[in-house]
């Protein structure tokens, strides 16, 4: 990883690419009636730029809709919720009432609904509607070259997913280097040789192949533990800064920038808890804390509480290529805040 710079510190500045043309407190509702992990992931899932530019600007075009009768009963309900997150009615104090979504997810007695489960549910749902269902596109590719009859044979596939679990390993490289690599190799025994029937181990190797608008990265926050066979939750410390930028590796050995928009945070054990985080608004660029259940999302003032050890889902956007002509001063289409611009890295660490 050494061949790449470090580029740790990102200094973001106002673009024409900022939503601009609702006011600074449209978007900012409570979820009732409906458990954390709801609540949390509509909060975090209403606020990402795909979702926000969907109904502030294409609801009332029925040519950017796919109609109701085409989409599941729970895609219908999360419409309705983000519908009423973003509406116009911004006077009314009455939260926005999450239990017709909450009511169609399976839970179980005694055992809760995991955040990233509701997440590949919702987006499995909603597929087609949104920019961030297209999800992450890797390529796996097995060889299994034979060293008795010298056979060369390999395979390749493609699968798309909407979020990665992370190792803390890899998450470790990145906070050295700025760069994440999620490339994997692994050896696979017990294939034979098409051939002369040999067995042998066959090598999978996993990358990157196509990069979505939103990066979804779980973090190594829970495992197995053999010894008591049990899920133990691990309270390891990730860190990210906000004014960084991801370079993720690609299949192509490429590099795709990503900052950071969105927290979804776990307290408590492997087997119960609570869900919450944060979330930037992009009408605004003004960080937000969602704390359940049920209250209004509230402003944060102190920046060093976003990144924890509770931190268990980011969410990353691509960021947007600067242009050459691009000025740094404030356009008509920009925000005259920048509410997490820093004027130097020390006042960044958190």
């Amino acid at each position: 990883m050494s061949q790449y710079n470090n580029t740790n510190t990102f200094h973001p500045q106002p673009t024409n690419t900022t939503i601009t043309s609702a006011p600074l407190t449209r978007g900012i509702r409570s979820i009732s009636n409906c458990p954390d992990v709801i609540e949390a992931l509509v909060q975090v899932l209403a606020h990402l730029d795909p979702v926000v530019e969907q109904y502030l600007f294409k609801q009332q075009h029925d040519d950017h809709q796919i109609k109701s009768d085409e989409r599941s009963e729970l895609g219908v309900a999360f419409d309705r919720v983000c519908r009423s997150v973003w509406s116009l009615d911004q006077g009314s104090s009455e939260p926005v009432d999450g239990s017709a979504l909450g009511g169609l997810f399976p839970m179980e007695s005694g055992i809760s609904l995991d955040f990233v489960e509701a997440l590949n549910i919702v987006v499995d749902a909603c597929r087609g509607n949104f920019n961030f269902c297209k999800g992450m596109t890797s390529n796996w590719i097995r060889s299994d070259d034979c060293p008795i009859c010298g056979c060369k044979s390999a395979s390749e596939r493609k699968e798309e997913f909407c979020s990665i679990k992370v190792p803390s390993n890899q998450w470790k490289e990145f906070e050295k280097s700025g760069v994440l690599n999620l490339k994997e190799v692994e050896t696979i025994e017990g294939y034979h040789c098409d051939v002369c029937s040999f067995s042998k181990p066959a090598e999978i190797s996993r990358s990157i192949s196509q990069a979505p608008q939103i990066l979804i990265l779980q973090m190594d926050r829970f495992c197995f533990d053999y010894e008591t066979f049990n899920v133990v939750k691990k309270n390891d410390f990730y860190k990210v800064y906000l004014n960084q930028q991801l370079k993720l590796l690609m299949e192509n050995n490429s590099l795709e920038s990503y900052e950071l928009v969105a927290v979804v945070n776990h307290y408590g054990l492997q087997t119960s808890g609570s869900y919450g985080g944060f979330f930037l608004n992009p009408t605004n660029r003004r960080w937000y804390k969602v704390a359940c259940p049920n209250q209004v999302p509230t402003l944060v003032e102190d920046f060093s509480t976003i990144n924890n050890v509770s931190n268990y889902v980011y969410f990353f956007k691509k960021a947007a290529e600067k242009k050459s002509w691009q000025s740094t001063a404030l356009s008509s289409q920009s925000v005259s805040d920048i509410s997490f611009s820093f004027t130097n890295e020390e006042d960044c660490e958190m």
